[in-house]
């Protein structure tokens, strides 16, 4: 045992898998297909409705300002307190006789409103009478037409309004109050409209009103019952008018001398003054001595300034009143109020204000619609800190002014605006913004949103801090659709429009973000920046260098947006030259920018013909071309559909326009159909040649025809008893479909100038359409077509597409393929040529023999060729395809496209997603980037895959450690498959004649079985269907499940064994498919499938069959793929693309393929005749073969395995096994296993094989240099699993010491007793 311990050591040691031990060896593995192209669904989010849009815009365009003051009378109802409040308007009436009082009054109130409104048009009415009033509203409601007019009024020289709902005015003489019906005040005003209502018990006046509105519906309503004229006509809707009252139902208005009589109106008008005058009165004590409440008139500034103090005080209280509605309101409210009129928006800004500020005197004011409280809003405490702040420097800035004023004036100066430098900026909105900030590092969905979003948008005013408040709300916007919908509904919109206009290059990256954000979520946007030309923005960062790819890819995206199914969009990029500017993005070497480019290439020229023609000018089906070899195949498909719209994107068909349809085509058909292995993008070639078929219909209609007529002459009887009679009716028919002048228009011959009375032979008609065909030979069942024309490739390809083995892709070709069978049976059907081909299928019974030369040239078969021909012509003309033009082609804007993908839909909906953390764009976040290579170390799958990995290391490093003790015979069995269910299959005779790949294997008998690396996991083939075992304290199946229902599993490997495996299956029709198993649900889910080895089963010299052997590289991410095949095809699964074809050099089976990490560019190849050849992928695929090896006399090779040490250890089914050095042309060690052997597998890493014997056993051996030994016999009945059946497959392994076996009526493991499982 001591021997067997030191040939475990000496084999053990390997320098080059040193690598393996270290901690980081996982975390630099490639992790394929776990793009979000693999784990999700192609297809985009259905977001909820935009609602942040207004319907309609209004504005007030008319005011009436009532004012019912009669100065020095006192209005009977109401006892007044002395002193008591009389300013009104901030004037004295007392001060001036009355009627300059109220002169003055009335244009001081005007002039407050106009700061709001200055565009209105404006009346005013002084203690009026019912006649005035009427003629001022009805005035005022034609002139406004449909839009807004307010009405002010101002009671506060009438009697209280009445239980009536009265308001009060004058006679003509002022003698007596005059009562006015709030009734007539609905009729005469109109619809839409606003009141404000500054008088005591005005809740009283807004109550009426509604009863009033109710009372005019019912009006309406009888009125519309009784004259059918009148129902056409729109009905009052004066629930919808808003109305601002001073105070609610049994309420009198203040009368605090220290305020102004009209509080209500001061609040809604001016609202800064009476909010300071307001802050001096409650604080008085809190206060610096030197203020008094007659510093509040001298202020210094103006509203409209924000740079002096009066302004930004104005534009401090818009961000809280704004912010305050915003947090409070619902959103539709929000939108009427607040964003649909600027003059509405103000009074009802001020009306929060005038809450607070009335509710401290016991007034209540009152609206309509009703809002809720707002006077304890947070919010105001930080208003209430900006009034502290701008009142303590206010003697210092007085003084200031003072001073400088007096130089002036002494210097002889005109004195104008002095600049006061004493004066410090409010710190308000950089502390609202970093309380912004401090929300976005924990903000989500789920949480309240950000009460500073409105002040966010005021700040986006200033220059100083614009830049920084741009970038926090690019952080919000990547949050996710819904923040862009906050955002949008707080009204960010019109003030990131604006912007587009500045030229700032530092707001570029920032608002190209914003942008891309906002589009990706509302794609309405478009029109808004067509209409502004603000596409130019946009266009001139795609084609500026200077800026980082990612910017220029945003830039990209919006265009895009642009142009994205809005013609009016097209034309201004067309003409601002974006093609050409997108044309020369193409050549960046940045993957996401060329995606993008050529899906906005593709939407602009989609349906679009003066948008292709100037594409043709410069190329750019050309340019693109270079795409289709792209390594990403997201960039591919989108290369892809570029191509396709350009198809169908010409309303002229030329022949100028068809050869360039023919050229884009055949590239397509020539550099994807067979080298791509993405299902992505072979769904956009399905779609993209789809467009090609329908453009081309009737000739692809020609080539079903021939095949249908095809299927039908040789589905007919034709060998049976002697010559049939034919009718002379029939006979004429024959000579009837011959007509020469049935003629269709070749693949190379559509030209506008297509004469139709020109004459041609049928036979050359039919030549030019499809190259050649021939019935082909007796008893095959298949019509052949020489696919050499164009029409003949796409459709051979699209019939390749149809059998697809990604059922998406199959899918999509099976429904184009049915439209065109469905085409050509109707028009067979149409013109009786189905049934006329069928009768003459009888006329000779020697049919079957005919050669393909004398078919083509006999009467029959010109009378077939003309019938075809006959066909498509009827159908340019006939009714079944009227849709066409004179050259027999489809005109494109009458094509409907049949089938589409969701791909763009798809990758518009990545920009709506909040970015990947870990990569930046400029901006600190990024949207674009592989997911694969960001490492968030706050995810929890994060610590999922860090304890993966460390799990995965201590298996390698127990495995290479030295060990003191060998671990021992293979010869404890831990599994059976029979304990959880019993099977039974077939076994060969013998295994040399029949080997194990060639049985005629029952869905029942497993044929192929592989452990997993580092899980508790065993997969199993038996047929077309796979198995998952739980190996460890479970031991349970998993599940089991159907690869193909039309194909054998002949290949299995485990992908991404370090990580979330997958597992890949290979089939014997050549395909290949990788499943992520789900262990819970037991539910695989399809990740990728593609044709693999698209010739197998062609070979000539053997009449055996393996179809599909797949070999894994995982640190290479290629799958080698072989069997029934004279070349090794490698597969790129990064880029998902072939990478070429490496013949094997022998026109027979390959039965074992093989690649280590220490040689990875060495493959080992076991051939049928017996023979192992090694082939180097560095080489010209014409020089690849190294060395063959020919040592086994012609014996089937079961496996041929390389280690790690450059060793190949290959056995044959006589059972013998030998040892070869790559240095050497001759075996090194021979083994004689006494038995023929239908099974082999080599360990990895430690010294032992393994065989699977004819005589139902299964033998482990150990090896070091020239000696061998048998370790122990694995036999019938020494286990559990009873009587062992014929070994269909072995494996080890990689890094323990256990052996899986599978035989043909049961999987089974076994392990070394020294080793834990």
């Amino acid at each position: 045992m001591a021997s067997l311990d030191r040939v475990f050591e000496l084999n053990f040691k390997s320098e080059g898998e040193e690598e393996l031990l270290t901690d980081l060896y996982d975390w630099a593995l490639p992790t394929p297909f776990q793009e979000k192209r693999h784990l999700e669904k192609i297809e985009g989010t259905e977001t909820s409705p935009q609602t942040w849009r207004m319907k309609e815009r209004m504005k007030t365009v008319s005011v009436a300002l009532v004012v019912c003051l009669n100065v020095g009378v006192d209005p009977p109802g109401i006892i007044k307190t002395q002193p008591c409040a009389r300013l009104e308007c901030w004037i004295d009436p007392l001060s001036l006789s009355p009627q300059k009082a109220l002169e003055q009054i009335g244009n001081t109130l005007q002039k407050q409103y106009e700061r709001w409104q200055p565009r209105a048009r404006y009346k005013t009415s002084l203690d009026p009478t019912v006649d005035e009033v009427k003629k001022l509203c009805t005035s005022l409601r034609r002139n406004a037409k449909d839009e807004r007019v307010l009405f002010h009024y101002n009671g506060h020289g009438v009697p209280q309004p009445t239980s009536n709902g009265e308001v009060w005015v004058f006679n003509r003489n002022y003698t007596q109050y005059i009562p006015l019906s709030i009734y007539d005040l609905q009729t005469w005003m109109g619809s839409p409209s606003i009141y404000v209502y500054d008088c005591s018990n005005a809740g009283l006046v807004i109550k009426s009103f509604h009863q009033f509105a109710e009372q005019h519906e019912k009006e309406y309503e009888e009125m519309c019952a009784k004259s059918a004229v009148l129902s056409g006509s729109l009905p009052p809707n004066f629930n919808g008018c808003i109305q601002l009252g001073a105070c609610g139902e049994n309420q009198i208005l203040p009368m605090n001398p220290d305020l102004p009589a009209d509080l209500f109106t001061a609040c809604l008008t001016t609202p800064i003054r009476i909010a300071l005058k307001w802050f001096i009165l409650h604080n008085k004590d809190k206060l610096i001595p030197k203020i008094v409440p007659e510093m509040i008139d001298k202020v210094p500034g103006l509203l409209n300034d924000r740079r002096t103090m009066l302004g930004e005080l104005n534009w401090i209280f818009t961000a809280i009143t704004d912010t305050i509605a915003w947090n409070i309101l619902p959103r539709n409210l929000f939108q009427r109020l607040f964003r649909q009129d600027l003059l509405v928006a103000s009074l009802f800004r001020n009306f929060l204000l005038a809450e607070r500020i009335m509710r401290t005197y016991d007034c209540t004011p009152t609206s309509s619609p009703k809002l809720p409280p707002t006077s304890q809003h947070p919010m105001w405490a930080a208003w209430d800190f900006a009034l502290d702040l701008c009142l303590s420097q206010l003697p210092g800035v007085l003084e200031e002014m003072q001073t400088t004023q007096a130089a002036a004036s002494a210097n002889g100066i005109v004195p104008v605006e002095p600049v006061i430098a004493s004066y410090a900026p409010s710190p308000f909105f950089e502390e609202q913004l970093t309380a912004f900030q401090v929300w976005l590092e924990y903000g989500s969905e789920s949480r309240q949103p950000p009460e500073q979003l409105p002040i966010v948008l005021q700040v986006l005013l200033s220059q100083v801090h614009r830049v920084r408040a741009l970038e926090l709300l690019g952080r919000f916007l990547d949050l996710g659709w819904w923040a862009v919908n906050l955002a949008l509904s707080v009204g960010i919109f019109p003030y990131v429009l604006k912007l587009l206009q500045s030229s700032a290059r530092e707001l570029r990256p920032l608002l190209v973000f914003i942008w891309a954000k906002i589009l990706a979520v509302d794609h309405s946007c478009q029109s808004d920046l067509v209409r502004d030309g603000s596409h130019k923005y946009f266009i001139s960062i795609v084609g500026d260098t200077s800026l980082p790819f990612e910017h220029r890819t945003m830039a990209v995206f919006v265009l895009t947006n642009i142009v994205r199914n809005f013609r009016q969009g097209q034309q201004a990029a067309l003409q601002a030259n974006s093609i050409a500017t997108c044309l020369e993005a193409l050549d960046e070497n940045d993957r996401e920018l060329r995606r993008w480019v050529c899906i906005c290439l593709g939407l602009t020229w989609a349906d679009f013909s003066p948008a292709r023609w100037c594409g043709v000018r410069d190329s750019a089906h050309e340019k693109i071309y270079s795409l289709l070899n792209e390594n990403d195949p997201e960039v591919r498909a989108a290369a892809v559909y570029a191509l396709g719209t350009f198809i169908n994107s010409t309303t002229e068909r030329t022949e100028h326009a068809n050869a360039i349809d023919h050229q884009v085509a055949l590239t397509l058909v020539n550099k994807l159909s067979t080298d791509e292995a993405s299902p992505l993008v072979r769904q956009e070639i399905v779609v993209a040649l789809h467009n090609f078929m329908l453009v081309f219909e009737n000739n692809f209609v020609a080539i079903e025809q021939h095949n249908i007529i095809n299927q039908e002459l040789q589905s007919s009887p034709a060998g049976g008893g002697g010559m049939r009679r034919i009718s002379s009716q029939t006979r004429m028919k024959l000579l009837n479909s011959s007509n020469p002048a049935a003629t269709v228009t070749g693949a190379e011959s559509h030209s506008s100038n297509f004469d139709p009375i020109r004459r041609v032979a049928s036979s050359s008609s039919l030549s030019s359409l499809m190259v050649a065909f021939s019935p082909g030979s007796a008893g095959s069942g298949k019509s052949t077509l020489a696919m050499g024309g164009i029409y003949g490739k796409v459709y051979s390809t699209m019939i390749q597409f149809e059998k697809d083995p990604y059922p998406g892709v199959s899918l999509l070709a099976k429904t184009v393929m049915d439209h065109i069978r469905t085409k050509a049976k109707e028009l067979l059907s149409s013109t009786g040529q189905l049934k006329l081909s069928m009768t003459s299928a009888s006329l000779s019974p020697s049919f079957s023999s005919t050669s393909p030369s004398t078919l083509t040239t006999s009467p029959l078969h010109r009378g077939l060729t003309n019938s075809v021909s006959s066909a498509v012509s009827v159908g340019t003309t006939g009714s079944v395809n009227s849709d066409v033009n004179g050259d027999g082609l489809k005109s494109t804007k009458d094509i409907c496209p049949i089938i589409g993908t969701k791909y763009i839909q798809w990758c518009w909906d990545r920009f709506a997603r909040p970015t990947i953390p870990g990569h930046s764009n400029g901006l600190g976040f990024n949207f674009s980037r592989p997911m694969t290579n960001v490492m968030d170390t706050q995810d929890p799958t994060h610590h999922t895959r860090e304890w993966r990995y460390i799990r995965n290391t201590m298996v390698r490093k127990e495995c290479f450690r030295r060990p003191k003790a060998f671990p021992g015979k293979i010869d404890e069995q831990v599994f059976s498959s029979r304990t959880l269910q019993h099977s039974h299959g077939s076994t060969p005779t013998s295994a040399s004649a029949s080997p194990s790949f060639s049985f005629a294997l029952t869905t029942a008998t497993p044929s192929i079985v592989r452990l997993h690396d580092y899980e508790k996991l065993l997969l199993a083939s038996e047929g077309s269907t796979y198995s998952l075992y739980d190996i460890g304290e479970t031991q349970r199946l998993i599940g089991k499940w159907e690869n193909s229902n039309d194909s054998r599993i002949t290949s299995m490997e485990w992908l991404n064994a370090h990580d979330e495996s997958l597992v890949m299956v290979g089939s014997d029709d050549g395909s290949i498919r990788a499943w992520k198993p789900d262990l819970e649900k037991g539910k695989p889910k399809l990740i990728i499938s593609w044709n693999a080895l698209s010739e197998i089963g062609q070979m000539t010299k053997s009449s055996k069959s393996l179809g599909l052997i797949a070999k894994w590289d995982q640190e290479r991410e290629k799958i080698l793929a072989t069997g029934d095949s004279k070349v090794v095809r490698i597969w790129d699964l990064k880029s998902e693309l072939k990478v070429g074809d490496w013949p094997t050099g022998h026109d027979c089976l390959v039965t074992s393929i093989d690649i280590h990490r220490s040689e990875p560019n060495l493959v080992v190849l076991g051939l049928e005749e017996g023979a192992v050849r090694l082939i180097d992928i560095r080489l010209p695929q014409t020089e690849c073969g190294v060395i063959t090896w020919r040592d086994f006399n012609e014996s089937w090779i079961v496996d041929a395995s390389l280690r790690y040490d450059g060793t190949i250890v290959a056995g044959s089914s006589t059972g013998r096994v030998r040892f070869f050095d790559l240095r050497s042309r001759s075996s090194t060690k021979t083994i004689d296993t006494v038995t023929d052997i239908t099974a082999l597998a080599v360990h990895p890493h430690i010294p032992y094989f393994a065989t699977g014997c004819l005589n139902h056993s299964v033998n482990v051996y150990g090896f070091q240099g020239s000696q061998a030994f048998l370790a122990n016999s694995i036999r019938d009945g020494l286990f559990i699993s009873g009587r062992m059946g014929t070994v269909t497959s072995l494996h080890f392994h990689s890094y323990k010491p256990l052996l899986a076996t599978a035989d043909s009526y049961s999987i089974n493991l076994y392990k070394s007793k020294s080793w834990i499982l």
